[in-house]
C-alpha cells in the first residue's frame, strides 16, 4: 500500500463533521466543505494543506438553520460556488471571491439563488455543478417529481449576483421518465466532446435510497419495503446527454446491467468513464464516442461488498477511484496504465477504511467512503466519511478525515 498522509482528523477536530462533501482549488487555496447535522455545513481552506493550517471562512450553515451540507462547488468567472443539501428550506447556492470580512474575519459569501430555486424544500439538494459552453448549470435532488437542471442567466460580477435568475432547462425529458417516478436525483453532471467534435453534457439520472432505508428503519412499513427490494433488484440508471438544445438517452438502461445508480464520472484520455452502485458489486464503464459502452471493472474489483463508486478522480496520468464500503472501510484504486480494460489493469492504493484497524462490522461506524478527490500543489487528496449508520440514529462517529499523496 502507498504511503497516505493524513492532514485533517475528527472531522476538524469537530466529530459531527462526518463527511467531506466537497473540494476545490481557488485563489491558491484548497477549499473544502462539509456535512454537519448537527451545526451546520461548514467550509474550510488552507493554502499549504498541511495539518493544522486549516481555517473555517463561512457561517455554520451558511447563517441558515437546515443547511447541513456543502454538497458540491465549483470555480465560475473567477468565484467559488458552493451548493448545499438543505431538506428543510430547500437548496441553497453561496458565492464567495475569497476575500474576507474585516468584521467578522471569515469570507464574504451571497446568496446566489432562492431557496431550492424557487420550489422551497421540494428541491432540496444538488450532486452536481458544472460549467457547460461558459455557462453554470446545477443538477437537482427532488423529494417528489422529476429532478430538475436549472442554469444561471444572471450577471455574474460578484456585486451584482441575481438569486432569482436561473433557467429551467430538462422540462423536456420528463416525457422519457414517465413510468420511472423514483428517479428524482441527478448524479455528477460533466462535459464530454465526441468525435465527432460536438460537446454534450452527460449525466446519470437514478433513484434515491437511503430515505427510504431511514424510514424503514424507524417503521417496517410494508409499503417502504418493497420500494426498498424494488430498487436494488428493478430499478436501473439512465445515462442522459445534452447538447444545449436536446436531450437524450444514452445506452441501455443500467448499461444492461444490475446498476442502480451511476454518481460518478470523469473524462480521461479522450475517453468518459462513469462509476455506479450495483448490489452484485459496483461497475465502471468508459466510452471513446459517447454511445457505446464496454465495462473495465465489475464486482467491485472482485469485492461485492465494494457496493458504489463513489468519485473518479485522475492523477499523473492515472484513473483514480473512491470506493463506498460500508462493511470494511473505504477503499483507493488506482490505474495499472492509460487505458485499463479489466479489474486486472488497476490496483488498490490505500488501506481499507484508510487504517490499519480490521474492521468488518457493518454496523460499527468507519472511515466508509471516499467522497472527493483534488489535486492541490502537486498531491492528491482525498475526503472520507463516516456516516451517521443509517440503522442507528443520533450516532456520534469518529468524524470525517482528509489525506494526501504525493506520488502513486
Amino acid at each position: 500500500m502507498q504511503n497516505w498522509e493524513k492532514v485533517v482528523s475528527q472531522g476538524f477536530e469537530n466529530r459531527n463533521n462526518i463527511c467531506v462533501w466537497s473540494m476545490a482549488k481557488y485563489k491558491d487555496y484548497l477549499y473544502v466543505g462539509t456535512m454537519n447535522f448537527i451545526d451546520g455545513c461548514q467550509v474550510y481552506r488552507s493554502k499549504s494543506g498541511d495539518k493544522k493550517s486549516w481555517k473555517q471562512v463561512n457561517l455554520n450553515g451558511f447563517g441558515e438553520k437546515g443547511s447541513t451540507g456543502a454538497r458540491n462547488m465549483i470555480v465560475y468567472n473567477n468565484l467559488l460556488w458552493v451548493v448545499t443539501f438543505s431538506p428543510k428550506i430547500g437548496v441553497q447556492v453561496w458565492v464567495t471571491n475569497g476575500e474576507n470580512s474585516e468584521k467578522s474575519g471569515l469570507n464574504t459569501w451571497k446568496k446566489a439563488n432562492l431557496n431550492g430555486f424557487g420550489k422551497g424544500d421540494n428541491t432540496f439538494a444538488s450532486r452536481a455543478m458544472m460549467v457547460f459552453k461558459n455557462r453554470l448549470f446545477i443538477g437537482t435532488q427532488v423529494k417528489k417529481g422529476f429532478p430538475q437542471i436549472f442554469r444561471y442567466d444572471g450577471q455574474i460580477d460578484f456585486d451584482k449576483i441575481e438569486p432569482e435568475n436561473w433557467t429551467w432547462i430538462n422540462k423536456d425529458y420528463q416525457n422519457n421518465m414517465k413510468n420511472i417516478p423514483d428517479f428524482s436525483v441527478i448524479g455528477k453532471m460533466i462535459n464530454f466532446k465526441t468525435q465527432d467534435g460536438k460537446e454534450y453534457i452527460y449525466t446519470g439520472v437514478y433513484p434515491e435510497i437511503a430515505a427510504k432505508l431511514v424510514s424503514l428503519n424507524r417503521l417496517l412499513n410494508p409499503v417502504v419495503l418493497m420500494k426498498v427490494i424494488q430498487f436494488f433488484t428493478l430499478l436501473r440508471c439512465n445515462i442522459y446527454r445534452y447538447d444545449g438544445n436536446n436531450w437524450e438517452i444514452i445506452g441501455k438502461p443500467g448499461f444492461g446491467k444490475f446498476n442502480v445508480m451511476a454518481m460518478s464520472s470523469v473524462v480521461f484520455n479522450s475517453n468518459i468513464y462513469f462509476g455506479t452502485t450495483n448490489i452484485f458489486g459496483s461497475e465502471i464503464w468508459k466510452s471513446k464516442d459517447g454511445n457505446n459502452w464496454i465495462r473495465i471493472m465489475k464486482k467491485g474489483f472482485n469485492n461485492p461488498m465494494n457496493i458504489s463508486v463513489y468519485r473518479l478522480h485522475t492523477f499523473k496520468n492515472r484513473l483514480i477511484v473512491g470506493m463506498q464500503n460500508q462493511w470494511m472501510g473505504c477503499q483507493i484504486w488506482a490505474s495499472k496504465k492509460e487505458n485499463p480494460l479489466k479489474n486486472s489493469d488497476f490496483v488498490q492504493i490505500s488501506r481499507n477504511g484508510m487504517s490499519n484497524l480490521r474492521n468488518i462490522n457493518p454496523l460499527k461506524l468507519k472511515q466508509d467512503g471516499i467522497r472527493f478527490f483534488e489535486t492541490f500543489k502537486g498531491q492528491l487528496y482525498a475526503g472520507t466519511a463516516s456516516n451517521i449508520n443509517i440503522f442507528k440514529e443520533n450516532t456520534n462517529g469518529p468524524g470525517c478525515e482528509i489525506w494526501r499523496i504525493s506520488h502513486l
